[in-house]
């Protein structure tokens, strides 16, 4: 009942249909496992952890791809199997309903190509890339979005791929309710397409626009008009028609999708080795990891994705259960303090006694194990805006003599919490006892917690994962859910200076820029303690069981960039 409080909100913001504070389109609930057991148990509390515990685990540093002529590329046909506890590991092919880079999930991207994305390049570096474009910029007047599609770009019908396609598909994503805000920067009724050059006029200009179109998959315009257009069948596998380099052949809802190499894929003879290498891909959904590790011990699955830090833990200690690894998620879980609605916290001078009665290496153990690491600050140590130094001191002590000379020794606050993050809760509300404060902890559902968190003054903390989904670790993930705007009550902040540096960092700056301006922003929360980072949790898949799968390449796990399976 550990990692999957990053789903939470995600399922709040989805169930709600917000446009919270321009929905951002890193909302989506692919980061985090799910849990084990039923969301609706009531978590018991947990044991403190020993003193000498260290949350630490090696992450995986994804080395530079092989040279070509050193990946052996199989001669016969491999089907490879994966598992996933994954939300919508295996779901519906529209990129509308998944409304984010969900579809870089095998749910969609083994199919279909995205307009950019974040990737592992040949060095081993990461950054933005794409399959279809030759280049893709904003003008120097910051006033159009430009396109350039790679000619014989070809679709699964034969068709190749326009820049009608482009607009036609960024316009349909944008109609989601939850990004709608997001892109309302785009004029697309004045796009215009010359040859391969698309060229889309901006309403604004915002800094961190790639993260916006990140994964944005294009899709074959007149295919669906033809077929149905709104009432296209976005379930129906023979109607799946994407310019990547498999098609699928099966869908079962909420078990498994079948995928088959493309003969006639457009860029198999231009592309890596390393891509595309099984002649069939499996994608399995599982609800429980350990029916997923019961499987992949037993042959029926060839590496598995979302497992628990305890399976982690027992498939490194087991060769027999091939390679156990883990990578940053990019996403810290940060303790968010309603400093709007709950009075009390109106007092910056208690906010910093929370902050410094806080252990955030408890938590850390308690949370995530294994599979933690204690953050640098508000943002991933993988994320490029990511700066060092800005988590809070622990010192109970002092935390507790500022509580009773500001008169608070006795305060009881509420807490509600999903069961899923329960544990953690429990031992935070013990460190709140130790400097005097009490905490009403309250564990729910997820449906019930919704209500608690749309309601001003309902709860004064909550867990909040940021960045998650977001490969390339971006902080506006997580700040387009802490401004003034956003629906949910319990992260609303309204301070007029956190929200200038919000919108500054968003908005109109280079990358070197916003990242100078985020850096200021974390120095006005250690000053005035909005939030408290807490942990960075690391994401854990295994493979190379039964010898099939040599090796996966990836940004995250999160990625799921099953077009880069090595099979051995």
């Amino acid at each position: 009942m550990k990692k999957y409080l990053a789903l939470l909100l995600t399922v709040a913001l989805c169930l709600s249909m917000f446009a919270a504070c321009g929905g951002s389109a890193a909302e989506a609930p692919a980061s985090a496992p799910a849990a084990e057991g039923s969301a609706a148990a009531e978590a018991p509390a947990a044991e403190a952890p020993a003193a000498d515990a260290q949350p630490a685990v090696e992450v995986v540093e994804q080395e530079a791809l092989p040279a070509e002529e050193e990946i052996a590329v199989p001669t016969e046909p491999v089907t490879v199997t994966i598992g996933s506890t994954y939300p919508r590991f295996v779901g519906v092919f529209d990129m509308m309903q998944i409304a984010n880079d969900q579809l870089a999930l095998p749910a969609g991207y083994l199919a279909f190509d995205t307009l950019i994305r974040m990737d592992v390049l040949e060095d081993g570096t990461q950054d933005y890339y794409s399959d279809i474009l030759e280049d893709y910029y904003v003008t120097d007047d910051e006033k159009n979005m430009v396109f350039v599609l790679k000619p014989g770009v070809l679709f699964s019908n034969g068709e190749e791929m326009d820049g009608y396609d482009i607009i036609w598909s960024l316009q349909r994503k944008g109609a989601h309710p939850r990004l709608m805000g997001d892109y309302q920067m785009f004029d697309f009724e004045n796009a215009t397409v010359d040859g391969y050059t698309t060229t889309i006029p901006l309403n604004s200009y915002r800094g961190d626009w790639r993260v916006i179109i990140e994964a944005a998959v294009i899709m074959n315009k007149d295919w669906i008009e033809e077929h149905g257009g709104d009432n296209f069948d976005y379930t129906d596998p023979t109607l799946v028609c994407g310019s990547g380099p498999y098609q699928v052949t099966e869908y079962v809802a909420d078990d498994h999708v079948t995928y088959e190499k493309r003969e006639d894929w457009w860029q198999k003879d231009t592309a890596s080795a390393a891509v595309a290498q099984p002649q069939t891909i499996i994608t399995k959904s599982y609800a429980d990891a350990s029916t997923m590790l019961v499987d992949y011990q037993n042959g029926v699955l060839d590496a598995i994705m979302g497992i628990s830090e305890t399976q982690y833990t027992q498939i490194q200690n087991d060769p027999a259960l091939g390679t156990a690894a883990a990578k940053s998620s990019k996403s810290v879980v940060e303790l968010i303090l309603d400093v709007d609605n709950t009075p009390e916290l109106a007092d910056v001078e208690l906010r910093k006694a929370i902050a410094m009665g806080t252990n955030i290496e408890d938590l850390a153990i308690v949370g995530y194990g294994a599979l933690g690491r204690l953050p640098i600050g508000m943002f991933s140590a993988d994320s490029q805006f990511a700066s060092e130094g800005y988590t809070f001191e622990y010192n109970p002590e002092e935390a507790a003599k500022m509580v009773k000379d500001l008169g608070y020794e006795g305060l009881t606050l509420p807490f509600i919490c999903d069961t899923g993050t329960a544990d953690m809760a429990e031992v935070w509300k013990e460190q709140m006892r130790n400097i005097g404060i009490n905490i009403d902890l309250q564990p729910y559902d997820v449906m019930t917690c919704i209500q608690y968190w749309l309601t001003p003054g309902a709860t004064a903390f909550q867990f909040q994962g940021s960045d998650n989904a977001n490969i390339p670790g971006d902080p506006s993930t997580l700040l387009n859910n802490m401004c003034e705007t956003t629906d949910l009550a319990c992260m609303r902040k309204q301070g007029a200076e956190w929200n200038d540096i919000v919108i500054r960092a968003r908005n109109g700056a280079t990358t070197e820029e916003r990242r100078e301006i985020y850096k200021e922003l974390q120095q006005y929360n250690l000053d005035n303690v909005y939030c408290v980072p807490v942990v960075e949790w690391l994401s854990a898949y295994a493979y190379g069981a039964n010898g099939v799968v040599k090796d996966m390449i990836f940004v995250a796990p999160e990625s799921c960039n099953l077009r880069r399976i090595l099979v051995g």
